[in-house]
């Protein structure tokens, strides 16, 4: 809101020193010792059974789905530090269960159970919008399309009709049973190595963006 009231670009200039100044200040104050704790059972069970995941799980069905189609490149078992051909990949998901702390707190511990460790994982939230933005890999300018980006636009994978059979859904029940126990979530994932044929949704995203450049 301040920057957008600026009439200058020396006021943007002044505004973003004094954020960082900020930011630097609660960070110095935390110390280098601090831990995250992990979420507990009980506050894994409630984010995964939110209303706003639909009935059967199928919201987190099609996130699954979205993650391992899309983003293959950065699963545990594949991801190459390396590699520096793999693409950024933005995923859009919902708020869900509790507080904006919480439900950082719980995403990211859920994508560390699909997505490697080393793999720079951004999330965004926007104010009073009921959705998270993930981008995982090394955003370019094109991964920001998201930070204006309404529904019509670039709507959240739980809203996506991706057709998916019998043995997936089964799949995804297994993984969403095990991130509940929060038994063994540094090693989740690392097994699931099955290929996923690319939908005609991440066909179309990547071609999308791909128009864009730089804009």
């Amino acid at each position: 809101q301040a920057c957008r009231a600026a009439k200058t670009a020396a006021e943007v200039r002044a505004l973003l020193d004094r954020a960082r100044t900020a930011l630097r200040g609660t960070l110095s104050q935390a110390g280098p010792n601090v831990t995250k704790a992990a979420p507990a059972p009980e506050a894994l069970k409630l984010f995964v059974e939110d209303k706003v995941f639909g009935p059967n799980q199928q919201g987190w069905q099609r996130i699954i789905y979205d993650l391992q189609n899309r983003m293959a490149a950065f699963t545990t078992a594949k991801f190459d530090p390396k590699d520096t051909a793999a693409w950024a990949q933005h995923t859009r998901v919902p708020v869900a269960a509790g507080s904006s702390e919480q439900v950082f707190l719980l995403w990211n511990e859920f994508f560390a159970t699909r997505i490697d460790r080393q793999v720079p994982t951004l999330f965004i939230r926007a104010s009073g919008q009921p959705w998270l933005d993930v981008i995982c890999g090394e955003p370019s300018s094109q991964e920001f399309f998201c930070l204006r980006a309404l529904p019509d636009a670039l709507p959240m994978a739980t809203d996506v009709p991706y057709d998916l059979d019998d043995a997936f859904k089964s799949k995804a029940k297994r993984i969403l049973a095990d991130f509940q126990r929060a038994d063994g979530l540094e090693s989740l994932g690392r097994s699931d190595t099955e290929e996923t044929p690319p939908s005609s949704w991440g066909s179309f995203t990547q071609r999308w963006f791909k128009g864009k450049g730089s804009k």
